[in-house]
């Protein structure tokens, strides 16, 4: 397995010492007269200098090996990972990838390079180093697994989830590191960076379906926090240019709240669950790339949808605007039609409204009995104020009256309504 850059740094630390007196050989003269003695030493002398300039042959080999090394690695700086998917839906088995860009403005050849992982400490791996492989200036290339189609490499991959942190590695044909991703928690297992260096800046998590990508593309600071973004499923796009990036500016007075919202629909709820964004305050808000994060049973474990707008377009709330954010089968269309998964309420369910900086900016909590699950508010602790609800309530919204009406206690800010108003003013309370 080829070194990674934390490995090549210790063994140049190795090698440096040796050569500057952290091994040295001292040179003794020994006071002798002439003998025969002194014609063996005069033999060992000779054949002393000959295992140096054999030493100094191998030496040379090994640093113009060496140097060769270097040069491969150093010829493909500016070849960047720029996106990535860690964790497919379902079985991740042989739809892992890997996507290049060629931040310069020359043909570079990879042969020999290779992408190589750290899942743990102990848990790394390597694909085979590429054969005849080049990117062209500005380019992207597609690495993956057979199940991914249209890849311009085919390669076995086995990327970490991200539990703790892991990391993604391009390597040049010598063996060192020319780019580097870590992602995901605490960086307990001191996963490296392409310092070697146990990383600092760490990308966020991916859920399951989502990927890693520059934002924008070859944007690099080597600081991985700073240049990954988490993008939704649907929003890839292996093999070219990331057009899908979050541009977040929020304005100064953002007073959004959740409305009105349809949790548990007739019958079946698959297509025809929504809620209602309402701007209670005194400016234009800009919704693209929020998120309605969907809590059902565990606090820390929330399904997502985000809202994204049509190309060229913004999703954008006047002041006492409403938006309509539903699914397909949705009666008026949605502003914004997703996919969505909200709870029945067993135990305690959860809905949050986040910003596009992963604030979370309103949130309703709501119940057939108690908060038994610790769903969290607004604020991030349990509690202690929902939404009573029952199951003959399918059907029926829960809609804050009047409009916008806010005390962070969703017991008192919402009732159930029958005369449900999708997009508009809400109905008195019953």
């Amino acid at each position: 397995m080829r070194m990674s850059s934390s490995n090549f740094t210790l063994v140049a630390l190795a090698s440096f010492l040796i050569g500057n007196g952290g091994c040295e050989s001292k040179n003794e003269t020994a006071e002798t007269g002439e003998s025969p003695e002194a014609d063996t030493d005069t033999d060992a002398d000779t054949d002393s200098d000959a295992d140096a300039d054999a030493d100094s042959d191998s030496d040379a080999d090994a640093d113009s090996d060496s140097d060769a090394d270097a040069d491969a690695d150093t010829d493909i700086q500016g070849v960047l990972i720029n996106e990535l998917l860690i964790d497919p839906e379902g079985s991740d088995g042989g739809l892992e990838w890997v996507e290049l860009y060629n931040s310069t403005g020359a043909s570079l050849d990879l042969t020999g390079a290779s992408i190589y992982w750290m899942k743990s400490s102990s848990s790394t791996g390597e694909t085979d180093p590429f054969a005849d492989l080049t990117i062209e200036p500005g380019a992207f290339l597609l690495l993956g697994e057979e199940e991914v189609g249209d890849v311009d490499l085919l390669v076995a991959l086995d990327l970490g989830n991200g539990s703790g942190a892991d990391g993604v590695y391009l390597l040049g044909a010598g063996g060192k590191v020319v780019d580097a991703v870590v992602y995901g928690g605490e960086n307990t297992d001191a996963i490296p960076d392409e310092t070697g260096k146990a990383a600092t800046s760490l990308a966020d998590d991916p859920g399951s379906g989502e990927v890693l990508a520059r934002c924008p593309s070859g944007f690099d600071t080597n600081q991985s926090g700073e240049d990954f973004q988490v993008l939704v499923e649907g929003m890839e796009t292996p093999g070219s240019e990331n057009i899908n990036c979050v541009s977040c500016s929020l304005a100064a007075d953002v007073t959004l709240v959740i409305n009105e919202v349809v949790v548990d629909a007739d019958g079946s709820d698959g297509g025809y669950e929504w809620i209602e964004i309402y701007n209670d305050g005194s400016a234009t808000v800009d919704v693209s790339y929020w998120q309605i994060w969907s809590f059902k049973s565990d606090p820390d474990s929330a399904s997502v949808s985000q809202l994204v707008p049509e190309s060229g377009s913004s999703l954008e709330i006047e002041p006492g605007g409403f938006l309509l954010v539903g699914e397909s089968e949705v009666v008026p269309v949605p502003d914004v039609v997703v996919d969505l998964d909200f709870g029945n309420g067993t135990n305690g369910d959860g809905i949050h409204l986040v910003d596009c900086e992963d604030t979370p900016e309103d949130a309703i909590v709501y119940s057939t009995s108690d908060n038994a699950d610790g769903i969290y508010d607004e604020d991030g602790v349990e509690a202690t104020s929902w939404v009573g609800i029952s199951s003959g309530d399918s059907g029926s919204s829960l809609a804050r009256y009047p409009d916008g009406w806010d005390t962070n206690r969703p017991g008192d800010d919402f009732c159930v309504q029958t005369e449900i108003t999708p997009g508009a003013a809400d109905e008195p309370c019953p």
